[in-house]
């Protein structure tokens, strides 16, 4: 059974304080999705955009994560020339990395 729409347009005018809250509640909940959505992506884009291929993170032996790694100031010049690097996937000319096997 459906409500007439004579009934809901009756309604809706006679309730107009309850009708204007609950338009703009539904409005205000649509614009923070997209503004949130907006602002990941333009994140994404920008550290897609800036990130550089000579950035290194160094870590120590035993840790997990960045956080868990403490290096001190005074170590930093010296990792230079204790650190080894790890090779990574051969890559082209153009920085892009080689399919290690052809399927």
């Amino acid at each position: 059974m459906q409500i007439p729409l004579k009934y809901i347009l009756r309604s809706s005018s006679s309730r107009r304080l309850t009708t204007g809250i609950t338009i703009l509640g539904i409005a205000l909940v649509v614009f923070v999705f997209t503004a949130v959505l907006m602002m990941a992506n333009g994140v994404q884009q920008t550290l897609k955009s800036t990130g550089s291929d000579d950035n290194v993170t160094v870590v120590r032996k035993a840790a997990t994560s960045e956080i868990m790694s403490i290096i001190d100031r005074g170590a930093a010049p010296g990792l230079s020339l204790t650190c080894r690097m790890s090779p990574g996937p051969p890559r082209d000319a153009l920085s892009v990395p080689r399919r290690l096997w052809s399927s």
